[in-house]
């Protein structure tokens, strides 16, 4: 999938969703806290010291019943984990991570805005610039 059809796709399943009913709108500051959220349920899952992916195996006839996770995140880790667990909830850094990506994505197909384009400029940009941008510590 190429980003902007991401972008496409995110904003038709949150409208869906009913995230962006008729008549209310949400102002940036919302929907950028929203994703700030996501970052920040990514670092409370690396404080809580969870796998990148993982789910809770609640059923007692499953093996590695409690959290059942994927050190790599590869694909084939996760579909052997969700094959195993259906219809589980993933949890996790990563999965965090994914939606911010995900409301990111709503935000630039509400507007209608070309991501593509966005990253690659910022991306020409950030290759112009110094290393640590001056050395800076962090």
């Amino acid at each position: 999938m190429q980003l902007n059809e991401l972008c496409t796709e995110a904003h038709e399943r949150a409208k869906a969703a009913g995230w962006w009913e008729e008549g209310k709108i949400k102002t940036p500051l919302e929907c950028h806290m929203l994703i700030v959220s996501e970052v920040a349920e990514a670092s409370e899952a690396v404080r809580d010291k969870h796998p990148a992916f993982y789910v809770y195996a609640k059923s007692p006839d499953l093996p590695g019943r409690g959290q059942v996770g994927a050190a790599k995140c590869t694909a084939q880790e996760i579909e052997k984990i969700l094959q195993l667990v259906p219809g589980a909830k993933p949890e996790g850094e990563a999965v965090e991570l994914a939606d911010a990506v995900i409301r990111i994505a709503d935000w630039f197909g509400r507007h209608g805005w070309d991501m593509e384009a966005v990253i690659k400029a910022k991306m020409a940009y950030n290759a112009t610039r110094g290393y640590r941008h001056g050395n800076k510590a962090a």
